[in-house]
């Protein structure tokens, strides 16, 4: 019978099983508290996204959880981000009112510029 170099229980041996090194995730350094900076950006471009979730949110603002439910609870009190589907307070949904107009208006302006003049 051939022993299995590899496995050998004496001290010393160096041919053994050689792990790899695990990557690690670069930790996020997400904004706790509002800025007037930040505060302005977000009332100003969150009503023209399509989607607006908590992590879409914290991606594009690099702002915490906490903060984007605060600013999402205030706009939508103000009517500028509207709710979809049924509400869950784990995962709320919006679309920002703005960028519905703005689809109507593509919308409309489609047919216009598809006439040709004879």
């Amino acid at each position: 019978m051939a022993k299995d170099k590899g496995n050998t229980n004496r001290k010393g041996a160096t041919s053994g099983k050689k792990w790899g090194v695990t990557k690690s995730k670069d930790k996020i350094n997400n904004a706790q508290f509002f800025t007037q900076n930040l505060l302005d950006r977000m009332t100003k471009e969150i009503p023209k996204m399509s989607l607006i979730s908590i992590s879409t949110v914290s991606d594009k603002f690099k702002a915490g959880g906490a903060l984007v439910r605060t600013i999402m609870r205030e706009l939508h009190s103000q009517g500028k981000i509207v709710r979809v589907g049924d509400y869950h307070q784990s995962f709320p949904m919006y679309r920002g009112s703005e960028w519905s107009l703005k689809k109507t208006e593509e919308e409309d302006e489609a047919p216009k510029k598809g006439k040709k003049k004879n």
